[in-house]
Protein backbone atom coordinates (compact mmCIF):
# COMPACT_ATOMS: atom_id res chain seq x y z
CA UNK A 1 0.00 0.00 0.00
CA UNK A 2 3.35 2.32 0.36
CA UNK A 3 4.89 1.70 -1.98
CA UNK A 4 1.79 2.29 -4.26
CA UNK A 5 1.14 6.10 -2.52
CA UNK A 6 5.04 6.43 -2.78
CA UNK A 7 4.38 5.82 -6.85
CA UNK A 8 1.77 8.01 -7.21
CA UNK A 9 3.52 11.00 -5.39
CA UNK A 10 6.11 10.43 -7.85
CA UNK A 11 4.03 9.97 -10.95
CA UNK A 12 2.50 13.60 -9.67
CA UNK A 13 5.66 15.26 -9.60
CA UNK A 14 6.80 13.86 -12.61
CA UNK A 15 3.61 15.44 -14.18
CA UNK A 16 4.28 18.90 -12.57
CA UNK A 17 7.88 19.00 -13.43
CA UNK A 18 6.67 18.39 -16.95
CA UNK A 19 4.24 21.74 -17.07
CA UNK A 20 6.52 23.48 -15.25
CA UNK A 21 9.00 22.55 -18.01
CA UNK A 22 6.93 23.59 -20.46
CA UNK A 23 6.10 26.69 -18.27
CA UNK A 24 9.50 27.61 -18.73
CA UNK A 25 10.02 26.70 -22.52
CA UNK A 26 11.26 29.49 -24.26
CA UNK A 27 11.98 31.62 -21.67
CA UNK A 28 15.87 33.30 -21.08
CA UNK A 29 18.54 31.76 -19.54
CA UNK A 30 18.39 32.60 -15.68
CA UNK A 31 21.84 34.28 -14.95
CA UNK A 32 24.66 32.70 -13.72
CA UNK A 33 25.62 33.69 -9.94
CA UNK A 34 28.37 33.26 -7.56
CA UNK A 35 26.32 31.72 -4.78
CA UNK A 36 29.21 32.97 -2.42
CA UNK A 37 27.89 36.45 -2.94
CA UNK A 38 24.97 37.17 -1.02
CA UNK A 39 24.12 40.97 -1.94
CA UNK A 40 21.05 41.23 -3.20
CA UNK A 41 17.66 43.71 -3.56
CA UNK A 42 15.83 41.42 -1.74
CA UNK A 43 16.83 42.43 1.73
CA UNK A 44 15.81 43.96 4.69
CA UNK A 45 15.36 47.68 3.35
CA UNK A 46 13.04 46.01 0.69
CA UNK A 47 11.13 44.23 3.00
CA UNK A 48 10.62 47.45 5.54
CA UNK A 49 9.78 49.78 2.04
CA UNK A 50 7.46 46.83 0.37
CA UNK A 51 3.47 47.85 -0.32
CA UNK A 52 0.74 44.95 -0.15
CA UNK A 53 -2.33 45.10 -2.47
CA UNK A 54 -4.65 45.07 0.27
CA UNK A 55 -2.62 49.02 0.71
CA UNK A 56 -4.36 49.46 -2.66
CA UNK A 57 -7.57 47.74 -2.96
CA UNK A 58 -9.67 45.70 -0.96
CA UNK A 59 -11.02 42.76 -1.65
CA UNK A 60 -14.46 41.36 -1.33
CA UNK A 61 -14.36 37.49 -2.74
CA UNK A 62 -11.94 34.69 -2.17
CA UNK A 63 -10.81 32.76 1.25
CA UNK A 64 -11.10 34.50 3.91
CA UNK A 65 -7.72 33.59 6.22
CA UNK A 66 -7.17 36.20 9.85
CA UNK A 67 -7.61 39.52 8.28
CA UNK A 68 -6.59 38.82 4.85
CA UNK A 69 -9.29 37.58 1.93
CA UNK A 70 -6.86 35.29 -0.10
CA UNK A 71 -7.08 34.54 -3.84
CA UNK A 72 -7.25 30.44 -3.31
CA UNK A 73 -7.27 27.88 -0.69
CA UNK A 74 -3.83 26.95 -1.86
CA UNK A 75 -2.06 30.05 -0.72
CA UNK A 76 -4.22 29.52 2.30
CA UNK A 77 -1.85 26.47 3.42
CA UNK A 78 0.99 28.28 2.20
CA UNK A 79 0.32 31.04 4.81
CA UNK A 80 -0.42 28.12 7.13
CA UNK A 81 2.38 26.68 6.68
CA UNK A 82 4.84 29.66 6.38
CA UNK A 83 2.95 30.53 10.02
CA UNK A 84 3.93 26.75 11.47
CA UNK A 85 7.24 27.63 10.47
CA UNK A 86 7.27 31.06 12.94
CA UNK A 87 8.51 32.86 9.57
CA UNK A 88 7.10 36.47 8.72
CA UNK A 89 5.38 37.11 5.64
CA UNK A 90 3.55 39.69 3.61
CA UNK A 91 0.58 38.32 1.24
CA UNK A 92 0.58 39.95 -1.89
CA UNK A 93 3.54 42.49 -2.20
CA UNK A 94 3.21 44.74 -4.86
CA UNK A 95 6.41 45.08 -6.67
CA UNK A 96 7.18 46.76 -9.88
CA UNK A 97 9.23 45.20 -13.00
CA UNK A 98 9.55 47.41 -16.22
CA UNK A 99 5.83 49.00 -16.72
CA UNK A 100 4.08 46.18 -15.11
CA UNK A 101 3.05 45.75 -11.13
CA UNK A 102 2.70 42.71 -9.89
CA UNK A 103 1.39 41.00 -6.61
CA UNK A 104 3.41 37.67 -6.22
CA UNK A 105 1.68 35.43 -3.46
CA UNK A 106 3.58 36.50 -1.09
CA UNK A 107 7.31 37.71 0.57
CA UNK A 108 8.55 36.13 3.26
CA UNK A 109 11.47 37.64 5.75
CA UNK A 110 14.14 35.72 7.61
CA UNK A 111 15.78 38.47 9.80
CA UNK A 112 18.89 35.94 10.67
CA UNK A 113 19.86 36.97 7.29
CA UNK A 114 18.10 40.29 6.61
CA UNK A 115 17.48 38.52 3.14
CA UNK A 116 13.51 38.29 1.34
CA UNK A 117 11.89 35.61 -1.22
CA UNK A 118 9.11 35.36 -2.94
CA UNK A 119 6.43 32.27 -2.95
CA UNK A 120 3.85 31.93 -6.23
CA UNK A 121 1.44 29.17 -5.63
CA UNK A 122 0.15 28.14 -9.57
CA UNK A 123 -2.89 26.81 -8.71
CA UNK A 124 -4.48 25.50 -11.83
CA UNK A 125 -2.03 24.13 -13.72
CA UNK A 126 -4.89 22.23 -15.66
CA UNK A 127 -5.95 25.74 -17.02
CA UNK A 128 -4.28 26.83 -20.52
CA UNK A 129 -5.42 30.61 -20.02
CA UNK A 130 -4.17 30.26 -16.35
CA UNK A 131 -0.92 28.58 -17.64
CA UNK A 132 -0.24 31.33 -20.53
CA UNK A 133 -0.82 34.51 -18.09
CA UNK A 134 1.24 32.78 -15.52
CA UNK A 135 4.43 32.14 -18.26
CA UNK A 136 4.70 35.79 -19.30
CA UNK A 137 4.74 37.10 -15.07
CA UNK A 138 7.02 34.32 -14.74
CA UNK A 139 9.33 35.53 -17.85
CA UNK A 140 9.30 39.00 -16.53
CA UNK A 141 10.45 37.78 -12.90
CA UNK A 142 13.37 36.03 -14.54
CA UNK A 143 14.06 38.84 -16.99
CA UNK A 144 14.35 41.32 -13.45
CA UNK A 145 17.09 38.82 -12.24
CA UNK A 146 15.18 36.40 -10.04
CA UNK A 147 16.30 32.96 -9.66
CA UNK A 148 14.28 30.38 -9.32
CA UNK A 149 14.83 28.49 -5.71
CA UNK A 150 17.02 31.13 -4.51
CA UNK A 151 14.97 34.04 -4.74
CA UNK A 152 11.65 32.61 -5.63
CA UNK A 153 9.76 29.35 -4.82
CA UNK A 154 7.36 28.07 -7.31
CA UNK A 155 4.56 25.80 -5.94
CA UNK A 156 2.03 24.17 -8.14
CA UNK A 157 -1.17 22.58 -8.05
CA UNK A 158 -4.42 21.58 -10.14
CA UNK A 159 -8.23 22.35 -9.63
CA UNK A 160 -8.48 19.52 -7.85
CA UNK A 161 -4.91 18.58 -5.56
CA UNK A 162 -3.03 20.66 -4.99
CA UNK A 163 1.22 20.72 -3.20
CA UNK A 164 0.96 19.24 0.01
CA UNK A 165 2.40 21.37 3.72
CA UNK A 166 5.11 18.50 3.94
CA UNK A 167 6.48 19.19 0.58
CA UNK A 168 6.35 22.60 1.05
CA UNK A 169 7.92 22.32 4.62
CA UNK A 170 10.83 20.76 3.08
CA UNK A 171 11.43 22.90 -0.40
CA UNK A 172 11.33 26.46 2.65
CA UNK A 173 13.62 24.10 4.95
CA UNK A 174 15.89 23.47 1.79
CA UNK A 175 16.09 27.06 1.07
CA UNK A 176 16.86 28.74 4.45
CA UNK A 177 19.91 25.92 4.87
CA UNK A 178 20.67 27.10 0.78
CA UNK A 179 20.98 30.54 2.78
CA UNK A 180 22.72 28.73 5.47
CA UNK A 181 25.45 27.80 3.26
CA UNK A 182 26.20 31.14 1.30
CA UNK A 183 26.28 32.83 4.15
CA UNK A 184 28.30 30.78 5.99
CA UNK A 185 30.47 30.59 3.12
CA UNK A 186 30.55 34.56 2.51
CA UNK A 187 31.47 34.60 6.28
CA UNK A 188 34.47 32.36 6.44
CA UNK A 189 35.79 33.83 3.15
CA UNK A 190 35.94 37.66 4.92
Amino acid sequence: MELLKIKKRRDSLFSDITIFKGLLEGLPDAPRIDISKVDTIYNKDMWERIHIRAEFEEKTTGYQYKDMMMDSRGEMIVAQTLESLGLEYKYEPRIIIGDEIYYPDFIVYLPEFERCFFIEFMGRLDNDKYISRNKFKLMDYLKAGMVVNKDILLFCGYEDSMVNADDMIDDIVALIKKYCRMYSETAIAS
